[in-house]
């Protein structure tokens, strides 16, 4: 597949900014937004101010910028611009005050040489071409004593054309064990007509 035939089969993401969606009468169930919380309740030991965020596949940014994160610098990497999502190059207000940069193009492609504490990738393992290079990336960009998140449909989904694969609890552990050490590993309720959804915590390994 090329690089092409990948952004095109992705393009259904473009349809749901965070920003416009999440509190939307179309959005019923709020899942989105339940997620989001988990996450944040769960990470507050690394809410620190000396501390540095990467968000995977950003969309929006609405994940850095709605919630109290204390960090000093945030990154969010998304395929598509978000100036794509929101329909505007005015993005001066979704930069948390200068703090957010963003950046286009395919995160595993990226060769950055920044170190964050916490890294979150929401709904993205399921997108990738290639789960091992995406978490070898991953972990390449990870502080010493970082963390990573990540959610995922929990063994649903693959009628989707743009999803390349599902996880379950035992498929999910096993292959984030390759890289990192799994510190929690739980399933997240569907909420009215939503999916159920794996969340993962893991810091960085030994392997």
């Amino acid at each position: 597949m090329n690089e092409l035939e990948y952004y095109e089969m992705q393009q259904p993401n473009l349809l749901y900014p965070n920003e416009r969606y999440i509190n939307s009468v179309e959005n019923k169930n709020k899942a989105d937004l339940y997620r989001m919380q988990f996450v944040f309740d769960d990470m507050q030991d690394v809410n620190k101010a000396e501390n540095k965020m990467l968000d995977i596949g950003c969309n929006d940014g609405f994940f850095m910028r709605h919630f109290d994160w204390k960090f000093s610098n945030y990154l969010g990497v998304d395929m598509f611009s978000i100036s794509d999502y929101l329909k505007t190059s005015d993005i001066g207000k979704y930069t948390k005050q200068g703090k957010i940069e963003y950046l286009t193009g395919i995160f595993e492609k990226m060769e950055l040489k920044e170190k964050f504490d916490f890294i979150f990738a929401g709904e993205i393992v399921e997108h990738v071409i290639d789960v091992d290079v995406f978490l070898k990336a991953v972990d390449s960009v990870l502080g010493e004593n970082g963390h990573v998140c990540l959610t995922t449909p929990n063994n649903i989904g693959a009628h989707l054309p743009e999803h390349f694969r599902q996880y379950d609890k035992i498929t999910l552990k096993d292959k984030l064990s390759q890289y990192f050490e799994v510190e929690k590993l739980v399933e997240l309720p569907a909420i009215n007509d939503s999916w159920p959804f794996l969340y993962a915590r893991c810091k960085k390994g030994n392997v």
